[in-house]
């Protein structure tokens, strides 16, 4: 009995495409009942599917701001709050840990409930699928490809791993591709988006993490370091009727395949290291962003022990709690948390090996009925903070004076001083080509030693500054450019012998060459700077300390 298509009622109105199809399936059956055995063909497969249908996307892709944003000043900062409701489409779904038995290279779900990450699987049998690996180099083995007749999740694992055993040698090693991202986040679906998945289904309890109905206010920031060693991907079927043996009984695929059901197929699988860390911390997101970027950079460099002290003690003070996924040949089931798991994780081998046991982190759907990505929606609804800094204040403080020349005409060469004074000048500024705009009156007095008394010193003595109190600065951030803010610091001194018999004129020293510092360059050096105060008689290098104070 030949069946006749129903393609051209395709454009038609809903309802007189679901009768067509409808009508169809049923010819068919009467068909196989009078042919004996059950035979499908490639129309009444594509009625079916057509009958399932797509997912489609829940809504477009949009980053809105709902109402007006709200802006608070405290101390130093002004808070801009401002509430997103985002969509993402994405393509690309992390494994987590979970559902591998039902996810795996050439499976096929029904996608029905794919955007709240429910999978209900298709346990028809299958025609045969071709996986490959994606490995072509030169020190790749025989075969990269596998034929799988009968793809269950036992025999596509079994055909993995006859696949990984033919392209994979001992001489085989691929870079793997490294990714590391971070993010500061302020709710539960906001972290969704950032890993492009729903936690809430995760192994490794991520979704407990950070206790966002707390009313103490942390920095709480999230990471992914990815290593991706290589995918397995399925051959593109011509069309649907590929995915079935033809001897497939039509009522049957119309039950596992119901209308509305979206059916889907795994396309590919991505298989490498993921370590997924949760850091919480009372310093601020751009100090803990600015700390993650230098240990990171280090540990893949291996120089873990020469990023800034100061990048070291904010992650070693912020709490650090590392999910691995996978692992290399360094020992990375055994990483523990904190800072030194993840320069650990980060340190860890970049290559694909033999010995690498990479696991499956990602896959991507494609629609039964015509090969197109499946898109899965993730929505969310979180209020940003934007911190933006209006003033920045900075603390000078004098530490020591060394004496580098001395020249007093007597025996050995002591000098009496009986008088140091430090002075600063400081200025904002819009850009390069505009003037300086002072901050304060003139120059201030930073250190003042004139009590009347003196200090003997001779070359190499260090004479630390006695009642030395820190001066703040403060600079307008909001309106300038504080990188192009200067300090302009200056100095005097005097040796005076009080009418004794070598040398009793005073002698006054001061900077002759001006000490000049741009707000890029106040943190140079560990943040320690000194100037020179030179007389005839005395010469005195000037140590102090800038701060820079939240």
């Amino acid at each position: 009995m030949q069946l006749k298509t129903t393609k051209g009622i395709q454009v038609t109105q809903k309802r007189t495409w679901k009768v067509g199809a409808a009508a169809l399936l049923a010819a068919a059956l009467v068909a196989c009942g009078e042919e004996g055995a059950p035979k499908i063909s490639s129309d009444e497969i594509d009625a079916i599917m057509a009958l399932a249908g797509k997912l489609e996307p829940l809504a477009v892709e949009d980053d809105k701001i709902v109402g007006e944003p709200i802006e608070e000043e405290e101390g130093d900062f002004r808070y801009t709050y401002e509430t997103h409701d985002v969509v993402e489409n994405i393509e690309s779904v992390l494994y987590l840990g979970l559902n591998d038995d039902v996810i795996w290279p050439g499976s096929m779900i029904l996608g029905a409930m794919a955007h709240s990450f429910v999978y209900d699987p298709v346990t028809l049998p299958r025609a045969p699928i071709t996986l490959s690996v994606s490995l072509e180099l030169s020190s790749t083995g025989d075969s990269i490809t596998e034929v799988v007749r009968d793809p269950r999740l036992s025999t596509v694992r079994q055909g993995i791993s006859d696949l990984l055993a033919e392209a994979v040698t001992e001489d085989t090693s691929v870079p793997a591709k490294v990714d590391f991202l971070y993010e500061e986040v302020f709710s539960q679906s906001q972290m969704d988006l950032f890993f492009g998945t729903d936690l809430s289904y995760g192994a490794g309890s991520l979704q407990t993490q950070f206790d966002f109905e707390s009313t103490v206010e942390k920095t709480r920031i999230v990471a992914k370091y990815q290593q991706v060693y290589f995918t397995i991907d399925m051959d593109t079927p011509r069309n649907a009727s590929a995915f079935f043996p033809s001897n497939t009984d039509p009522e049957e695929l119309a039950e596992a395949i119901p209308e509305g059901s979206n059916p889907l197929y795994v396309a590919g699988v991505s298989y490498g290291l993921m370590a997924i860390m949760t850091i919480e911390s009372n310093f601020s997101s751009r100090e803990v962003r600015t700390a993650l970027k230098a240990a990171y950079e280090a540990g893949v460099a291996d120089l873990e022990l020469e990023f800034d002290s100061k990048d070291r003690e904010v992650l070693e003070d912020s709490t650090i709690k590392i999910i691995v996924y996978g692992g290399s040949t360094q020992n990375l089931d055994r990483i523990s948390g904190g800072f030194e798991g993840f320069m650990d994780i980060v340190s860890a081998s970049h290559e694909f090996t033999p010995e690498s046991p990479g696991v499956p982190l990602a896959y991507k759907f494609r629609h039964v009925r015509d090969n197109t990505l499946a898109l899965v929606t993730l929505t969310s609804q979180y209020t940003l903070v934007r911190p933006l800094r209006i003033k920045q204040r900075v603390q000078i403080t004098v530490d020591r004076f060394v004496t580098v020349g001395a020249d007093d005409e007597g025996p050995d060469n002591t000098i009496e001083m009986d008088d140091f004074r430090v002075y600063v000048d400081a200025f904002n500024r819009f850009s390069t080509s505009e003037p300086l705009s002072p901050i304060t009156n003139g120059r201030q007095e930073v250190y003042g030693f004139h009590t009347g008394g003196d200090i003997s010193m001779r070359e190499g003595t260090v004479w630390f500054a006695v009642g030395s109190t820190p001066y703040i600065v403060t600079f307008n951030t909001e309106i300038y450019d504080f990188d192009l803010a200067e300090l302009h610091f200056s100095g005097t001194s005097r040796e005076w012998d009080g009418g004794g018999p070598f040398d009793s004129d005073p002698d006054h020293g001061s900077n002759k060459t001006p000490y000049n510092l741009q707000g890029e360059f106040f943190l140079d050096g560990g943040s320690e700077h000194h100037f020179n105060i030179n007389g005839s008689d005395a010469s005195h290098d000037v140590y102090f300390n800038i701060e820079l104070l939240d």
